[in-house]
């Protein structure tokens, strides 16, 4: 993510700096010549004011933003609904949910593997897999296994669990091999992973270059539009 972060800041500064310094010029030009200006322009140039005008309120609100979302993640309710909604993202949350079963299997298969008692190895493992969803489901089948469910039926009560770990874990039970599956199915989970990084970084860079040429480059049509109107009527005006 190192590569799309930095296009994205970059993307940030450019507009910055053509809202805070580039507009403004074009806006003196503009105005000295008393044109009328098409409305993308004077949307923009409005904009333009606005950051300009407020940029001390406007890093107050944006600070404030960050801290409150900050905050907002720390409390348990907070935590739940943004794990919640990460999931859920397209392409982004089915990878999110591969990497956290990936680790939750590896550790499960590690534990079990020692000979760690069940109701340990559920209560650990739930302290890895780093999203607050998935920690209450393991939680809620660590109370099922309790109170004597299976391990695998308790996974699939939660609705959490994707079908092919539930599978891998059930024929563990039967088998007494649940370490080396659980291993199996980490193994899978790290080769879905990876397979699906190596799609999106081959699709990520390309599609960001794109969006910042097509995002600066509307900005930078909109200030020449005028110019652009003038030639026209010019050009016209000659014929």
């Amino acid at each position: 993510m190192a590569y799309p972060i930095f296009i994205l800041i970059f993307v940030l500064l450019v507009t910055w700096g053509l809202f805070y310094f580039v507009i403004p010029m074009f806006a003196n030009v503009y105005e000295s010549f008393n044109a009328d200006l098409p409305g993308p322009t004077l949307l923009a140039i409005a904009i333009s004011n606005l950051i300009r005008d407020n940029i001390f309120y406007t890093f107050l609100v944006l600070v404030a933003v960050f801290f409150s979302v900050f905050l907002f993640y720390l409390s348990d309710k907070g935590r739940y609904i943004i794990d919640s909604f990460l999931l859920k993202i397209p392409v982004i949350g089915n990878l999110v949910k591969n990497s956290i079963m990936s680790k939750f299997a590896r550790t499960f298969s590690i534990l079990m593997a020692a000979g760690v008692p069940i109701m340990e190895t559920l209560e650990l493992s739930e302290n890895v897999v780093q999203n607050a969803v998935v920690e209450s489901a393991v939680r809620k089948a660590r109370v099922m296994v309790k109170e004597g469910y299976s391990v695998a039926g308790a996974f699939k009560k939660t609705g959490i669990f994707p079908s092919t770990l539930l599978q891998l874990i059930a024929t563990g039970e039967e088998t007494g091999d649940m370490d080396k599956l659980l291993g199996n199915a980490a193994e899978f989970y790290e080769k879905l992973v990876d397979s699906v990084i190596d799609r999106l970084s081959s699709l990520i860079e390309p599609l960001l270059i794109i969006l910042m040429a097509v995002f600066v480059g509307s900005i930078i049509v909109i200030i020449y539009l005028p110019v652009f109107n003038l030639g026209m009527a010019i050009s016209s005006g000659m014929k």
